[in-house]
């Protein structure tokens, strides 16, 4: 069942085809389904029911309660509990549902960038992937983050509006969103483009206060505290303390692999927004470097949001755990995965640099063979960047063995996660 998708996918035939979304998706979202069915097959449904599903499961059945350290609900946002209550579906078809809204939202980032049959396909395969798939907010996100990449893209400021107020309703993403728009202001500012498009990022900025507000009003009618959100952090341990890069993840060593391995693009990226700036504004004599981030909002926005999300888990959580799904379940990666296409091979090589030099702390600290693992996972990450950018007409014989082989190995290693997550042990 788990390889037939990669076999019917991989036609020639297919792959020649005009790329538009009906032909491109049907083979990734054969491939989740897939994954999700044997899931359902092989657990109970109850088994579903793991982590942070009892918190939305609890909202969406009880609504917020708040006691300090003891019920501490009001850290989840509203979106996805009472999607859930709205729908009133079981656990089987409300996981259906969330896969739905992840390719919805697909739908989206395919209208605006054009994704190729095989962008589409290596993020279906990506093993945190499942997580579109479970009693998670991951999908509603996910449609929220694509509507302001869309609006980003197309210019259409009323669904960037949607996306950024969504966004706010699902996630604390106001401490990352914020200072993005602030950012893009400042580079157009000083790039003297677009001027028009400030009162589109102030008013972002604007709505995204207005969601915070929003659930925080709602919390308060039925917890009777305001701001509650935020003083559960500390029940989480969630206070500012700059850990160092040396600083423990949980659950098994893959899983720590993956959230160190997403320390170090968060870090990247970091890095070439950096660079980028200097290039464009400081430096203005020097060789320009060919890299979408510098000349493309939508794609400094993606980087921003990377970027941002390592820095407040690095400043505000005594250590990695879920950055792995904070940035692989998102929209930003599959634009920081495609965004090496037209890039500069001088930048790319400062980048991949900047990128292993991040290693060595993050692993090397210990022994040598943690570092070597980190530089295993780091063969498939950049894999997936390889394939990922292989124009759909260019495939050769060489290209197909490596898809192949690529596509097993992040089969089996999506099916061991959901089998970690089914049985209660922490993936993300």
């Amino acid at each position: 069942m788990l390889i037939s998708p990669i076999l019917v996918f991989l036609n020639p035939m297919n792959i020649a085809q005009p790329n538009s979304f009906l032909k491109s998706i049907w083979g990734p979202f054969l491939l989740s389904l897939s994954l999700f069915i044997a899931a359902c097959l092989s657990f109970d449904s109850t088994e579903f029911i793991r982590w942070d599903t009892i918190h939305y499961l609890n909202i969406r059945f009880n609504g917020y309660s708040f006691n300090p350290c003891s019920h501490v609900n009001v850290a989840f946002f509203p979106l996805f509990p009472y999607l859930m209550k709205a729908l009133n579906l079981s656990i089987v078809y409300t996981c259906l549902a969330n896969l739905l809204i992840f390719y919805a939202g697909l739908f989206f980032l395919h209208k605006a960038f054009k994704l190729s049959s095989l962008s589409l396909w290596v993020y279906a395969l990506l093993p945190t992937s499942f997580f579109f798939f479970v009693l998670y907010s991951e999908s509603v996100f996910f449609i929220s983050s694509a509507l302001i990449l869309y609006g980003l893209k197309k210019e259409r400021f009323p669904i960037l509006y949607l996306g950024v107020f969504l966004s706010g309703l699902a996630r604390p993403v106001i401490s990352i969103l914020i200072p993005a728009f602030i950012v893009l202001i400042i580079w157009d500012v000083l790039d003297q483009k677009k001027f028009y498009q400030y009162k589109h990022y102030l008013l972002s900025i604007f709505i995204a206060l207005i969601s915070l507000f929003l659930v925080s009003w709602f919390q308060y009618t039925q917890t009777n505290t305001w701001w509650a959100m935020f003083k559960a952090q500390s029940c989480w341990d969630h206070y500012f303390s700059i850990k160092g890069l040396s600083a423990n993840s949980w659950g098994q060593p893959i899983i720590q692999r993956l959230d160190k391995i997403s320390v170090s693009i968060g870090l990247t990226a970091t890095f070439i927004l950096l660079i980028a700036f200097y290039k464009s504004f400081i430096n203005k004599n020097s060789k320009p470097l060919n890299h979408l981030v510098a000349t493309s909002a939508v794609y400094r926005f993606s980087y921003l949001y990377i970027a941002g999300i390592t820095l407040s888990i690095w400043m505000f959580q005594n250590d990695w755990h879920s950055l792995d799904r904070y940035i692989w379940c998102s929209p930003f990666i599959i634009l920081f995965i495609n965004s090496w296409k037209n890039t500069d091979k001088a930048f790319i090589k400062t980048a991949l640099t900047i990128y292993l030099l991040l290693l060595i702390p993050l692993g090397a600290y210990r022994h040598i063979q943690v570092l070597l693992s980190l530089l295993g996972v780091s063969v498939w990450l950049i894999s997936a960047i390889y394939i990922s950018n292989i124009q759909d007409s260019k495939i050769n014989a060489y290209k197909y063995v490596l898809i192949i082989i690529f596509s097993i190995l992040c089969i089996y290693t999506q099916w061991y996660f959901i089998n970690l997550f089914l049985t209660n042990n922490w993936v993300g």
